[in-house]
């Protein structure tokens, strides 16, 4: 199992002041693959690539680094090319709830389906009206299968950034 985030990437939002951003990012696996631009959260300076096989099952990747003071409601993702073999994500927060916004996605479906956060989830808003960073943290997917290296996905968040909570 490894975790990954994107390389040179840090804890921020688009934003000019407080109020709902919806940030916005291509999962394009293939491309990582081929031309890298990971690394591994515990090294976040390092370059790192996939292996041709890409993401191993129980692999996690940060796809959203958010700052303190953020809010998010919830999180969509839109399938542009499926995996070609079982695949399936969890998207959440690692160390709370795993899949609170996201719960065995299939990306090997069809292309064009959207996936969102559901009422019954964790951070659904049948249970809570999502998931507040007090620390700067992440959104991360959880892959369920090995050798996920052929799915292209675009993911997006609804969320607010409160304030700043100073340092």
């Amino acid at each position: 199992m490894a975790n990954y985030m994107f390389w040179g990437g840090g804890y921020a939002i688009p934003f000019d002041s407080p109020g709902m951003v919806i940030p916005r990012r291509r999962l394009d696996i293939p491309d990582l693959i081929s031309n890298g631009g990971l690394a591994l959260t515990s090294d976040p300076t390092e370059k790192t690539s996939l292996p041709s096989t890409g993401f191993a099952a129980n692999d996690t990747l940060d796809i959203f680094r958010l700052p303190k003071g953020t809010l998010v409601k919830r999180v969509c993702c839109r399938l542009v090319q499926a995996e070609g073999a079982t695949c399936t994500i969890d998207v959440g927060i690692t160390g709370a709830d795993t899949d609170g916004f996201l719960d065995g996605s299939d990306m090997n479906g069809t292309a064009g389906t959207v996936y969102y956060t559901t009422d019954a989830l964790g951070y659904g808003t049948d249970n809570a009206l999502g998931y507040f960073f007090s620390d700067d943290g992440a959104v991360t997917i959880l892959f369920n299968n090995a050798n996920t290296n052929n799915f292209i996905a675009d993911f997006w968040l609804e969320c607010y950034f409160a304030a700043d909570l100073g340092a």
